[in-house]
């Protein structure tokens, strides 16, 4: 009976060890399984980085077209708006000086309608000294004096 528990015990002990040492291996594959696990995770945390930094960069570049484009319109919109006023003032200008103009030749118009008359009122009252000096030379001597 001795030899028979002493061969429970020593096939238990076996069996403890074997167990330890299956336990053993086993938490150690464990370990390196969580250890791969991680390592993948870790991998896959910065693929996702980089994929993210990407988009964001990505972004940033359509942002700052969208912006250049926004500032470029605006830039127009101010050129058109000034090129308009310039055109006002331009036109204001321009009916100002025709105005002026026309006042002017209106005047020049005027004195040379008034030279006109002034020479024909002079030249008719020579026409008639001269045709009364003919019939009348009594009279010229009146006019001449």
């Amino acid at each position: 009976l001795n030899k028979e528990e002493e061969r429970i015990r020593h096939l238990n002990e076996e069996s403890r060890k074997e167990a330890q040492g299956f336990r053993r291996k086993t938490e150690e594959e464990m370990a390196q399984r969580r250890l791969d696990d991680m390592k993948k995770l870790e991998q896959e945390k910065e693929k996702l980085r980089s994929e993210m930094e990407a988009q964001i960069a990505a972004l940033e570049i359509k942002l700052q077209e969208d912006m250049i484009g926004r500032v470029m319109a605006a830039q127009e919109s101010v050129r058109l708006e000034l090129e308009q006023k310039m055109l006002v003032d331009m036109e204001a200008k321009l009916k100002e000086q025709v105005e002026k103009a026309t006042m002017l030749a209106s005047a020049k118009m005027a004195s040379n309608i008034n030279v006109d008359a002034s020479a024909m009122q002079y030249m008719h009252e020579e026409q008639k000294r001269k045709t009364s000096t003919h019939s009348n030379p009594q009279q010229y001597e009146e006019n001449t004096e």
